[in-house]
């Protein structure tokens, strides 16, 4: 989601992973019938959704890979641009401006004029008490649900890593991971979204930082295992699926959930890494994920709204008793993949012909 400064310096497998990684942030999208908190919500699953294993599965999978995926890029994209900064003598100011304009002009101006609207027209605030506290709280501080949390929430952590690395710790690694460890590991007992989202991802940043350090030793590694990344997938999806139907109602099951969790996307990265490292000799593969990565940034920004306006219409217009049907939950599942991707490229696409910055 992280736009690259420059395309000179465009790394193909960061870019496949980022494009791979919004692919199924959009299909996640395209799972959910229920979104709900303090702040409004909807829910169209009116005790007649059904659902499936197959699904509930790729639900699982979906919601837990993406964002660590994309957290570990833009660590590793970092480590590029803090040394380039360094050379530059850029400072803190330099790069909270440049992300500012790149991540939270987009989240302010998308979040007022297009996700919030939406919201509002299909019914996302309807029994709202507060409209304005709702609509502030919820979405411009992110304690509700907005797929947006991504950009302030990025954001900051890129200036705390920054003021970390110009610290200059020593033995920085042996102390940043345990400690980003740890706040992984505390991260729910947090109230406030935007910190929870912080302590949460900020392990999976650094994990990216560290991984973009030792990619030489890294590769080295699997060169001589190659087996290592698809055994190691086929554990992180059975570590999954274990997450998945174990009932974690103690302390020590909570905890040891949260390191499957974390297993399960490092050793995810690692697998879908090596698969761009694979194919990127292949021109075919290096020109469709050149093409995709130009508009990642966009369709991630635009497509989420519109399931908003796909169940408005289905469940206020349509024959609700379909959907209780597996092959109804199925074929609305694959419209509304299809038209959440179509139209959000079109505006992507639409707003670069423009010239539109920092919106797509």
């Amino acid at each position: 989601m992280e736009k690259e400064e420059n395309k000179s310096k465009k790394i193909f497998e960061y870019d496949f992973l980022k494009a791979f990684a919004m692919i199924l942030v959009i299909v996640a999208h395209c799972i959910y019938y229920i979104v709900t908190s303090k702040y409004g919500g909807i829910d169209y699953s009116q005790g007649k959704v059904i659902t499936n294993y197959i699904i509930n599965f790729l639900a699982y999978f979906d919601i837990t890979i993406p964002m660590p995926i994309f957290f570990i890029v833009s660590g590793a994209l970092f480590r590029n641009t803090f040394l380039s900064m360094e050379k530059k003598n850029e400072g803190m100011k330099h790069l909270a401006v440049k992300k500012f304009k790149k991540l939270m002009i987009a989240f302010f101006v998308v979040s007022i004029f297009y996700t919030i609207p939406i919201k509002y027209i299909t019914g996302y605030f309807s029994n709202s008490q507060n409209l304005f506290s709702d609509i502030f709280i919820g979405q411009i501080l992110i304690q509700g649900n907005t797929h947006l949390w991504f950009l302030p929430s990025l954001y900051f952590i890129f200036l705390i890593a920054y003021f970390i690395e110009k610290k200059n710790i020593k033995y920085e690694k042996y102390i940043i991971i345990p400690i980003t460890f740890l706040l992984y590991i505390i991260h729910t007992k947090i109230p406030v979204n935007l910190i929870l989202y912080i302590t949460k991802f900020l392990f999976y940043f650094y994990i990216g930082y560290y991984f973009e350090i030792y990619k030489t030793e890294i590769h080295k590694f699997i060169e001589k295992h190659k087996k290592f990344p698809i055994i190691g997938f086929m554990i992180a999806l059975i570590l999954l699926a274990i997450y998945m139907y174990v009932e974690r109602n103690n302390f020590i099951l909570k905890l040891l959930g949260k390191i499957e969790l974390m297993l399960v996307n490092l050793l995810s990265f690692l697998f879908f890494y090596n698969i761009a490292t694979k194919i990127k000799q292949k021109e075919i593969f290096s020109k469709a994920v050149d093409n995709i990565s130009k508009y990642t940034f966009g369709i991630y920004l635009y497509s989420d709204p519109l399931n908003y306006i796909i169940l408005f219409l289905f469940f206020n217009y349509g024959n609700i008793n379909y959907f209780s049907t597996t092959l109804g939950v199925t074929i609305l599942f694959f419209i509304r993949l299809v038209v959440t991707f179509g139209i959000a490229f079109f505006i992507t696409y639409l707003l670069k012909k423009l010239k539109v910055k920092y919106l797509c």
